[in-house]
């Protein structure tokens, strides 16, 4: 199982840039290889996008396959603990999509959650993820990640 995060668009802000890229770091020499960072390109940078079309065009479950979005269902750090835990014993990729800065169209049948009833921008958003997922895996790993 590969909980793999996609981002649409590339992180402008280098400051941001080189904190996520600290976290893919620290993923990376864990020895945990549970961990994959995709990047889409961003080809309309000045609207949302459909979740259902990078679904079918990437060939992604829509089981397995979660949007970040503000107005998604907000999960805490223990609740994505067991998102990811009950993946992992399903041996089953999980997808992470964060969008551009127009975020996801609305559509049924899509998992959206959210990080925070707060909105963020999608560099901080991608930030605040890979600082979830490193709690996880240092979890996963045996260890007590303080509060």
């Amino acid at each position: 199982m590969q909980i793999k995060v996609y981002t649409i668009g590339k992180t402008k802000d280098s400051a941001l840039a080189e904190l996520i890229a600290s976290y893919h770091s620290k993923l990376k020499f864990s020895k945990n290889p549970h961990f994959l960072s995709l990047l889409i390109a961003d080809r309309h940078p000045q609207q949302a996008y459909s979740p259902a079309q990078i679904l079918a065009e990437y060939k992604f479950s829509v089981h397995n396959s979660f949007f970040l979005a503000e107005w998604g269902r907000t999960l805490s750090t223990e609740s994505w603990q067991k998102l990811l835990q009950t993946k992992l014993l399903e041996a089953e990729d999980v997808n992470l999509i964060i969008g551009n800065a127009f975020g996801w169209h609305k559509e049924a049948e899509i998992n959206y959650i959210s990080l925070s009833a707060l909105t963020f921008t999608h560099e901080l958003a991608t930030l605040m993820l890979w600082e979830q997922l490193y709690r996880f895996s240092d979890l996963l790993l045996g260890g007590k990640f303080a509060k």
